[in-house]
């Protein structure tokens, strides 16, 4: 398939590339979207939040693949970047980040190749970086997200994700597909519809420390953990309402339903947040209620039937079982040698 994009919606300026695992194929989805944006979007912008200016795939030592960009794209990249990749760039904001390789900066390409995308840790300074760009006048900006990290996905950062799923998730089309569901449920916890919740996580986010109340019409208390002796209290009463601040992994929501002598309404600020076993979380929705402020917008998923570790999955049938699992998402596979050098 070429890299066509009649299912990018127009109200969508920034958007994420998040994968299911390592090498699923974030890359090759992000050359092609930017080919793909064509004189439709001329120049659009490019950054990355991961392992400052990798070569090298950290975890199996193959060549990491190039981001390939066009004259007239932005990039955000460390300086000491830009001299590794072939393509000419052209400093025009300074954003005050730093990285391991020197000042965060945005460049405009004055002539095409690729470019070593310098991994942005901080929101602050993702945030920076496509503010900058913004001023500059790019339309489209395309975050590429770490391995195991989606910060890209935030909806504080980006406005919509296209999710990267792939043959290296397993030797089989069933294994790739269950695992690709795994992520997709992990992302798409719906918004929470209660209006009063949002104020609870107000009350979460202010303190930075578990808020609650009791339902149906408990006042908000605060607590430093679910053991603590006024959540504990609050549990015990019968139905409750938690909201938390920052991550969200399987203890926690153990810790919680243990206690709890009713049923609970969890709260994440968003799915990024999340740090749930697909058998934690199952066991925990089988009673209780889980949560967010604010969804992700999935626009997509790109499938690569290439694993670097060798095999490859045959890609019609492999399209096929991810468009069962996708639930009516846009589901797409570029066409990429099936393992570069």
């Amino acid at each position: 398939m070429h890299a066509t994009l009649p299912w990018m919606p127009q109200d969508v300026f920034v958007i994420a590339v998040v994968g299911c695992s390592k090498n699923a194929g974030k890359t090759t989805t992000l050359n092609a979207l930017l080919a793909g944006f064509g004189d439709d979007v001329p120049n659009p912008g490019v950054l990355s939040i991961g392992i400052d200016g990798e070569e090298v795939d950290f975890w199996l030592g193959v060549p990491k693949p190039r981001v390939e960009v066009r004259q007239g794209a932005f990039v955000a990249t460390a300086e000491g970047a830009l001299a590794a990749g072939t393509a000419l760039v052209e400093i025009c904001e300074r954003t005050g980040g730093r990285t391991l390789l020197g000042d965060l900066v945005v460049g405009r390409v004055t002539a095409p190749g690729s470019v070593l995308l310098a991994g942005i840790r901080s929101k602050d300074d993702v945030r920076a970086a496509i503010a900058a760009m913004k001023r500059l006048g790019v339309p489209r900006i395309l975050v590429d997200g770490a391995y195991q990290r989606l910060a890209a996905a935030d909806p504080e950062v980006s406005d919509g994700t296209i999710l990267a799923t792939g043959a290296v998730l397993g030797t089989t089309i069933d294994q790739v597909a269950l695992r690709t569901l795994e992520f997709l449920q992990r992302l798409r916890v719906p918004r929470s519809e209660f209006a009063d919740d949002g104020a609870l996580m107000d009350a979460a986010r202010r303190d930075n420390r578990l808020a609650m109340r009791a339902l149906p019409a408990g006042g908000i208390v605060t607590a430093d953990g679910p053991t603590d002796p006024v959540a504990v209290q609050i549990l015990g009463s019968g139905d409750a309402v938690i909201a938390i601040p920052g991550a969200i992994g399987d203890d926690l929501v153990r810790q919680c339903a243990a206690l709890s002598a009713g049923r609970i309404r969890l709260l994440a600020r968003d799915p990024t947040r999340l740090f749930l076993t697909p058998q934690e979380a199952t066991a925990f929705r089988k009673r209780h209620d889980l949560r967010v402020i604010q969804p992700i917008r999935i626009l997509g998923v790109t499938v690569n039937p290439f694993s670097v570790l060798g095999w490859t999955l045959p890609r019609e049938p492999l399209v096929a079982a991810i468009r069962a699992v996708a639930d009516g998402l846009p589901v797409v596979s570029f066409d990429v040698h099936p393992h570069p050098t």
